[in-house]
């Protein structure tokens, strides 16, 4: 299992670090409980948009995703938010 963890995290860390050249991502990280204590040390060198425990509460990831669908400036089209 903490192997498990370990490949997890190297991934999300190779990910983070290739996204940061790309400037206004945003990441929601999925985690379990047992792992929060690996994802503050994570989030102490990368900043995640938001961090969600499973099981995901339905009501808690639509409101994430509408914050970040809420702080994306839309470009193309009519210009309003789509």
């Amino acid at each position: 299992c903490q192997s498990q963890v370990r490949d997890r995290t190297s991934n999300l860390e190779t990910l983070m670090a290739t996204l940061e050249k790309y400037g206004e991502t945003r990441v929601i990280a999925f985690y379990d409980s047992e792992t929060a204590h690996k994802l503050a040390l994570f989030q102490q060198r990368f900043a995640l948009y938001a961090a969600l425990p499973y099981p995901i509460d339905e009501q808690e990831l639509k409101a994430v995703l509408h914050s970040v669908a809420d702080s994306v400036p839309w470009s193309g089209g009519d210009g309003e938010n789509q």
